[in-house]
């Protein structure tokens, strides 16, 4: 920090998340903190994405600050006015604050903030919702709902790995599980706290009285407490990369892994949020028919994604590999019990909180009626043997692993060299007379 710096960068908060700062005059520059990219399914995914940092005023004037992420330059940027949340107070709420600037949407940024004398000012282009603060009000809204609260392992710092029970006594009962809470910056929770709300409403009383839920809101708690960017305290993003096996560095997917096994769900919902990707649209990841097994099963599912799309995400989902990357839970889910899974779902940040909250219930709400239509109201009826009645299918078997290796690598590899070759075979090279 130069010597006639006005502002300080605060940084030793709850989930805090910001890389190498400096600083000059009321000129911020800082970058993003680095984590690094899980590379699994032949894919790469890089989640440097997200910042959430305090600036105080050291100034006895009210001042503008500049703050550049990644080194961003507003003339440069396509994007104006990015969506950026501010606080008075780190473990506070945070609400939309109008700036002045520019951002591609992905890792630059270049905006203008106004501080007042003395004031710290915390700024995040996600929602915060601090860990010490949502953990509390989950257990309250739970209680009230008369859910009851489990345990089910701890995470790799050991803090409580916790799901939201509501079950019933019964036999062949379908259950749906649905989480949230993997990526720290990504405010999903706002569905998942709505869903244990309306759970325990008289409103769900219809679904209540065939299906179980179980809901783990907080899949990821070392990762909110330190403010990653989609690791956990290992670094280990297990959205992607869901190490089931891995005890020391990914407790927290063993666990769930062991408790899933329990419970052996029908439907599993996987709750995301797009923050300030406004290109993107709120919308479920849908797999092809043929990951399922079971006719009836897959005619459920065909209904079941054309209830959500048209009835709820205004006909938008994400199809192809990344709905089916045999890494992820919802697909290992899918292999073992034959589990119909959405995940991920994303809802989106600039719909605002309550969309997202009434997106997300309206989304479980749809899936399950559409199932009860299809007389899919056993679990038997959709586990896969011994977990249930549906037979496996032996060629169907082998067509959907070589449809993992298809559509994940060799496809893409093959389109890759086509394009290599074309290029080499058909662009004309740069003459030698040029080249300086």
């Amino acid at each position: 920090m130069s010597q006639d710096s006005s502002i300080q960068v605060v940084d030793n908060f709850e989930g805090a998340r910001v890389g190498s700062t400096r600083i000059d005059g009321s000129d911020l520059w800082l970058a993003l903190r680095h984590e690094d990219p899980v590379r699994v399914d032949w894919k790469i995914h890089d989640y440097r994405l997200h910042f959430t940092f305090g600036i105080k005023s050291v100034s006895p004037h009210k001042i503008s600050v500049r703050i550049r992420v990644g080194d961003g330059d507003r003339n440069n940027l396509p994007y104006d006015s990015p969506l950026i949340f501010s606080s008075n107070d780190p473990l506070g709420t945070y609400m939309p604050l109008s700036v002045n600037g520019a951002s591609d949407e992905y890792q630059r940024y270049d905006f203008d903030v106004e501080i007042e004398p003395g004031e710290t000012l915390y700024i995040a282009n996600c929602l915060p919702r601090p860990l010490s603060k949502l953990v509390p009000v989950l257990n309250r809204i739970a209680q009230l709902g008369g859910a009851e609260r489990v345990v089910y392992g701890k995470s790799l710092e050991g803090r409580d790995l916790i799901a939201y029970s509501f079950r019933e006594t019964g036999v062949d009962r379908p259950c749906v599980l649905i989480a949230s809470g993997t990526h720290p910056p990504e405010p999903d929770t706002l569905v998942t706290e709505a869903l244990i709300e309306y759970l325990g409403d008289e409103g769900s009383s219809q679904l209540r009285d065939v299906f179980d839920f179980v809901v783990v809101p907080i899949q990821n708690p070392d990762g909110y407490a330190h403010g990653t960017q989609a690791g956990n305290a290992a670094g280990i993003n297990f959205y992607w990369d869901f190490r089931h096996k891995d005890v020391k560095r990914c407790p927290e997917a063993v666990a769930l892994y062991n408790f899933v096994g329990q419970i052996c769900p029908v439907l599993y919902f996987d709750f995301h949020a797009y923050t300030f990707q406004r290109r993107k649209f709120a919308s479920p990841y849908c797999k092809p028919l043929n990951r399922y097994r079971g006719q009836k099963v897959r005619k459920a599912v065909q209904a079941m994604d054309m209830a959500i799309q048209s009835g709820v995400s205004d006909n938008k989902a994400i199809t192809g590999f990344v709905a089916y990357a045999p890494s992820t839970l919802g697909e290992k889910l899918t292999r073992r019990f034959n589990t119909i899974s959405y995940a991920k779902y994303h809802v989106h940040l600039k719909d605002g909180e309550q969309r997202c909250r009434e997106h997300g219930v309206s989304a479980v709400e749809a899936a399950c009626k559409s199932m009860l239509e299809q007389g899919l109201d056993k679990a038997s009826m959709v586990l896969v043997r011994p977990y249930g009645n549906v037979p496996k299918e032996l060629f169907g078997e082998m067509r959907r692993q070589l449809q993992v290796y298809w559509e994940g690598w060799a496809h893409p590899t093959l389109y890759r060299n086509y394009k290599r070759y074309i290029k080499s075979r058909f662009v004309p090279r740069q003459s030698m007379d040029t080249v300086c």
